[in-house]
C-alpha cells in the first residue's frame, strides 16, 4: 500500500509543477504582448502644454498609433514626432511638406507658401527655420497656438525628417472626463 501512495504523491507534485509552468508561460506571453504592443503598436503620450488646444490640453494622455506610413499623412494632420535637435517627442500639426516655400518678409515675420497653391500660412517669428524650399523628406510641424512664440515646434526646433514621425495621436485616454470623446 505504501508504494502506491508514493506514486500518487509524485504524480500530484508533477501535475502541480506542470500547472505552475503553464501559468508562468501564460504570464510570460501576456507580458510579451503588453510590452510588444506598447513598443510596436501603440504608445501613451502625455501632453505637457496647451499648445495643441482645443484638440488636446495640458495633462491629457493620448494613445499614439504607431501604424503610420508617410504616404498616409497630409497637410493638417496631427502627428507624434521626435525633434532631433532636443529629443523632445511632441504632438504637432503637420503644416509644411517638401517643396513648400518658407519665406521671411522685411518685418521679420515668416510665412509658408504651400507648393499646392493653397493659402499662405503665417508662421510668426521662426528663428530655427531655414528660408527657402523645404527639402525632400523633411516636414514643418506647428503647434495650434501660433500666438505662443515660445511654443516648441518647427519654428523653434527646426524641421523634422520623415524618420522622426513616430505615429498619429488618437483619443484622450486620461483624464476620465475627457477620455474617448
Amino acid at each position: 500500500m505504501g508504494k502506491h501512495k508514493g506514486k500518487k504523491a509524485r504524480a500530484h507534485r508533477k501535475s502541480a509543477w506542470r500547472g505552475f509552468g503553464i501559468f508562468l508561460l501564460v504570464l510570460a506571453v501576456l507580458a510579451f504582448l503588453a510590452f510588444g504592443a506598447r513598443y510596436f503598436l501603440w504608445e501613451p503620450a502625455r501632453i505637457k502644454t496647451n499648445a495643441m488646444s482645443p484638440a488636446y490640453y495640458a495633462g491629457d494622455t493620448v494613445l499614439i498609433s504607431k501604424f503610420i506610413s508617410l504616404d498616409s499623412v497630409s497637410r493638417g494632420d496631427l502627428v507624434y514626432a521626435e525633434f532631433t535637435s532636443t529629443g523632445a517627442r511632441l504632438v504637432r500639426r503637420l503644416v509644411g511638406l517638401q517643396g513648400d516655400l518658407v519665406r521671411v518678409e522685411a518685418d521679420g515675420e515668416a510665412y509658408l507658401d504651400p507648393s499646392d497653391g493653397s493659402e499662405t500660412i503665417p508662421l510668426g517669428q521662426a528663428p530655427m527655420l531655414t528660408y527657402g524650399r523645404i527639402p525632400q523628406g523633411a516636414y514643418l510641424l506647428l503647434s495650434d497656438d501660433l500666438s505662443d512664440a515660445s511654443a516648441l515646434d518647427s519654428r523653434t526646433l527646426g524641421l523634422v525628417s520623415g524618420r522622426s514621425i513616430l505615429g498619429k495621436p488618437g483619443s484622450v485616454i486620461w483624464p476620465p472626463n475627457r477620455a474617448f470623446k
